[in-house]
């Protein structure tokens, strides 16, 4: 895994390394249109010891992106609450067992840029009717969230902001195995917002990665470079603007 991700220029000085836990690991479950299930043993990723994290280098980041830590929500307040006082932007990507914490979730949503739930992440947290996605993006807004992104799958993204609703389509694509959309569009959202591309490019690069993805078995081997995203990025999506 380390190999990978040095050929990959990818930064792993702050991975931890746990002696004690087995690695973590997922089966996935393919059916014939690309939909999965997958069982997950969380292991070491389970693990993570704050008092391991360099918080120099957290400190020198522009940007922190939170994904899933199986419920540790001592964890993600201490990492938000640090990169706030910073002014280090955060987006997060909560996991089943954080939402389970509504209370303690909604209370770190006015120190957060960019939060990224799918569209049943999002009624369940809300506990608001599945279909109204202007209004659960709204209703994340008004908690304090900068940018609320609900992802809906095959039909797109539903994303508010302080400059109104937008829905972007997804690009039409067969799927083959939808392992690593969400990470795929979470990745290159955040990629392009380090980059300040307008909200409409950051939502559309996150499409295309998450749609060059499913067209791959596995969650890595679809993902584009900088090459491939401009041909995607070259392509048209419908987009629709609203007020709120």
């Amino acid at each position: 895994v380390f190999d990978q991700m040095n050929i990959n220029g990818i930064e792993t000085s702050m991975v931890q390394v746990d002696e004690k836990n087995k690695s973590g690991m997922s089966v996935v479950l393919i059916a014939d249109d690309g939909g999965r299930s997958i069982l997950t043993y969380r292991g070491a990723s389970g693990k993570i010891e704050k008092e391991k994290i360099d918080w120099g280098k957290v400190a020198s980041s522009n940007w922190i992106h939170v994904a899933s830590v199986g419920g540790d929500m001592d964890l993600v307040e201490d990492v938000v609450s640090f990169c706030f006082k910073k002014e280090t932007k955060i987006s997060w990507n909560p996991g089943k067992k954080e939402i389970e914490m509504k209370d303690r979730l909604v209370k770190l949503l006015p120190k957060i840029d960019s939060l990224i739930l799918n569209r049943l992440e999002a009624s369940i947290l809300l506990g608001h009717d599945y279909e109204k996605l202007k209004e659960m993006n709204k209703r994340l807004l008004d908690y304090g969230v900068a940018v609320s992104v609900i992802t809906d799958g095959k039909r797109g993204v539903g994303v508010g902001s302080k400059e109104g609703f937008l829905k972007l389509n997804a690009f039409k694509m067969k799927s083959v195995d939808d392992t690593g959309a969400g990470d795929a569009f979470c990745s290159a959202y955040v990629a392009s917002r380090l980059s300040n591309e307008s909200l409409v490019d950051c939502i559309k690069t996150g499409l295309a990665n998450g749609a060059s993805v499913v067209t791959k078995i596995g969650a890595k081997a679809g993902l584009l470079d900088q090459r491939g995203m401009s041909k995607w990025m070259r392509k048209n999506v419908e987009i629709l603007e609203e007020s709120f």
